[in-house]
């Protein structure tokens, strides 16, 4: 039921016309062509593959797909607002609603007419879900404009410790990569072993579970089940085109989404051969409330 660009005048404007008709043919009500682009996006927690699975929906031609973290701060908001949309301004105080409607304007400066159909971005499950309200806020808007949510799970919260560490590592010695195994910026810190405090990786791990609850609760929030999927990291690198297959049909897309990005798993080995003081760590882990996972979690994960 869409329009093409290169049409000529005449059946461009049939097209419009008819897309109405078009569209109940396809399984889509009037109201839903209408409606515009279908929005989306990627709800993660830092270190589960977000940024590579971002990658692959900012490549797909049928999508115009923010590349950075939208709701870091308000400049990014406005950064990717006017991304496509260069007269785009988004006031600090206009609310959480019309911000979003800012972020899900398609992309009207593609040639190609590309981009237009689906619109989405990254956000992060420590972004913008502080209390109650907001969360509340995030929810209405997300029923209220059926938004799709693809959420993207890493449960193995010992691993993802490991690698926040290594980024904030990676940070401090000035290497702002932070996803690139084998590039020469990377060459030095690949598979590079840390000794994390003990003080350190507790606090991660319940960080990490707050932010999983967070999740869960978005999940279990929407009000047309269709509108989300979960998606686990350990299949996403296990069976990557099959995973990747089961978004395209989320979404909707006609075209495949490409398995091949330049972004390479950073850590494979064994937690006790990146933590230097595993061996101390793993008997306070073993005592405390992630015992009974802790062996899942030191397996390999893919």
């Amino acid at each position: 039921s869409n329009c093409v660009h290169g049409m000529s005048p005449l059946l461009l404007l049939l097209c419009a016309l008819l897309k109405p008709t078009l569209a109940s043919w396809e399984g889509e009500t009037p109201d839903q062509a209408a409606a515009g682009p279908t929005k989306f996006f990627i709800l993660a927690t830092p270190r589960s593959g977000s940024t590579w699975l971002s990658l692959h929906l900012r490549n797909h031609g049928e999508t115009a797909f923010h590349g950075n973290e939208c709701w870091r701060s308000q400049d990014f908001v406005q950064f990717c607002a006017s991304e496509w949309n260069k007269d785009a301004k988004v006031d600090p105080s206009m609310t959480l609603s019309h911000k979003l409607d800012a972020l899900f304007v398609p992309n009207t400066t593609s040639t190609e007419g590309l981009g237009k159909d689906f619109v989405g971005f990254k956000w992060m499950a420590n972004q913008n879900f502080k209390n109650e309200l907001e969360l509340q806020e995030i929810m209405q808007y997300i029923n209220d404009n059926n938004v799709k949510v693809i959420a993207l799970d890493r449960s193995n919260y010992l691993r993802k410790c490991f690698s926040f560490f290594d980024m904030e590592q990676r940070t401090r010695a000035g290497i702002n990569a932070h996803h690139y195994a084998g590039s020469v910026k990377t060459a030095t810190w690949d598979n590079k072993t840390h000794e994390i405090p003990a003080d350190y990786l507790g606090h991660c791990l319940q960080w990490y579970e707050k932010l999983g609850k967070i999740m869960t609760r978005v999940l279990n929030s929407m009000k047309n089940p269709k509108n989300a999927i979960l998606v686990k990291y350990e299949d996403m690198c296990g069976d990557t085109t099959g995973q990747l297959a089961k978004i395209q049909s989320f979404l909707g897309l006609k075209e495949t989404i490409n398995p091949d990005t330049n972004i390479l798993k950073l850590h494979s080995a064994p937690v006790s051969e990146l933590v230097n003081n595993y061996d101390q760590l793993r008997p306070r882990l073993l005592a405390g409330r992630y015992g009974n996972v802790l062996a899942r979690w030191e397996d390999h994960e893919c």
